[in-house]
């Protein structure tokens, strides 16, 4: 069977030089994992836009990748692009009716991967988030089996009769977790039978542990994730206010970009009081990263680090190094992938009761769970985990067996395709 992954339109691959690591977002990644273990049975290959070097043959594993060339960058097409952008937001754009949503946002690409698909004849597509993919792929190739892969909740917050094109053309429907997957089929009730969650996974040859070299008698924490409102960092930068009162040479590491999520990605689209608090934050990223500058600065000198974002292939060092990871969500995560990653290092995880988050972080057997927003809370956890060295090591343990047993890329690739192939 001819099997084709399809990488988000706003995402990209870049991988050069086969002596160094791929690069791309995480839903890139995502693709080039489970189309690798998909060949081990089918013929995977990627689909994405792509920048690879003229030596380079095919990505990581052997998988072929099919590149869809960029959108057209001449000055008429951004202006064009800025002026349809314009018109959408006159015509009384509606909450749940956001521009990135439109069919015509990701036209251009879609038609571009239907071509793709018809001249390589696939059987089966997968896709991630954007629905209006679907039918365009079902017009040029009305044979094909469509996954459309939620990684968000779009499809239970957007207008329904946006939604319904892509839905009623894509063959099966599923969830980056049960609470995603749960959103779906309530909101599309006809379609339950067709609708499963499909976890996410973690490279557990790639994230392995290694004790942590400790130097003196403080604990190092790790946040990994964009420094983003609905990340929660500034919550976790108060609750370690008192982490420093409790242990006084306790050290904070957040690594990530610096950059606030697009309002209408999030803020725009999620009723949820705790996020519409910071609505504000989401309008003026600029404000938010300045109140989390403020928030650092009244901590003892030395103890939080920021860190620029990294490859994915560099994070292991830093999860090796952390005495415990955290990852303080005040949305409802869908997911969370550094939480697994952190697990498969053996780190004890500290989160939030957050989405999709409490169906692979095991309270009081890998990690602690706290409530959405309680900066509190959050930091008893920490002090917790900060002060029982044994309990961080049982919880570390417990996690790697989890993710190794469940959450592998094999797991991941096995159950997408024990749910799509039974009909195909």
């Amino acid at each position: 069977m001819k099997i084709a992954l399809v990488n988000q339109p706003i995402g990209k691959i870049v991988f050069e030089d086969p002596s160094q690591p791929l690069h791309a977002d995480s839903l890139g990644l995502w693709d080039c994992h489970v189309a690798r273990q998909c060949r081990q049975m089918h013929d995977a290959s990627v689909i994405s836009r792509a920048k690879i070097g003229a030596n380079v043959t095919a990505l990581p594993g052997g998988v072929p990748v099919h590149i869809v060339a960029d959108e057209d960058r001449s000055v008429s097409a951004r202006a064009a692009r800025k002026i349809s952008w314009k018109l959408n937001n006159l015509s009384g754009e509606k909450r749940d009716r956001p521009h990135f949503a439109s069919r015509t946002y990701c036209a251009d690409y879609g038609a571009k991967v239907a071509e793709v698909i018809r001249d390589n004849d696939v059987d089966l597509v997968h896709l991630h988030n954007f629905f209006q993919l679907a039918p365009i792929i079902k017009k040029k190739n009305p044979n094909v089996k469509i996954s459309l892969h939620m990684q968000c909740e779009w499809l239970s917050q957007l207008d329904k009769s946006l939604l319904q094109e892509g839905v009623d053309n894509s063959d099966f429907l599923s969830g980056c977790s049960d609470f995603i997957a749960r959103g779906i089929k309530a909101r599309f009730p006809d379609r339950a039978k067709d609708t499963f969650p499909l976890l996410n996974g973690v490279d557990t040859s790639l994230f392995t542990p290694r004790p942590p070299e400790k130097q003196d008698d403080g604990v190092e924490v790790l946040f990994i994730g964009r420094v983003s409102p609905e990340k929660g960092v500034h919550v976790l930068l108060e609750a370690f206010k008192q982490v420093t009162q409790a242990i006084p040479n306790a050290r904070l590491r957040v690594v990530g970009g610096r950059w606030s999520a697009p309002y209408d990605y999030i803020c725009r689209l999620d009723p949820d009081p705790l996020v519409q608090a910071m609505e504000g934050y989401f309008r003026n990223g600029s404000a938010y990263q300045a109140y989390v500058d403020e928030l650092a600065s009244a901590l003892p000198e030395g103890s939080v680090e920021f860190i620029p974002a990294m490859p994915q292939a560099k994070l292991l060092e830093a999860f090796q190094r952390a005495d415990v990871f955290v990852f303080p969500s005040v949305w409802n995560e869908p997911f969370g992938m550094p939480i697994i990653e952190a697990m498969a290092c053996g780190k004890p995880v500290v989160s939030t009761y957050s989405g999709g988050i409490p169906e692979f972080v095991h309270e009081y057997k890998d990690g602690l769970l706290v409530d959405r927003g309680d900066a509190q809370k959050l930091g008893d956890a920490l002090i917790a985990l900060g002060h029982d060295a044994a309990m961080r090591e049982a919880y570390g343990t417990a996690g790697r067996s989890f993710v190794e047993n469940n959450l592998t890329w094999k797991d991941v690739a096995r159950r997408w395709l024990e749910n799509t192939l039974v009909t195909t």
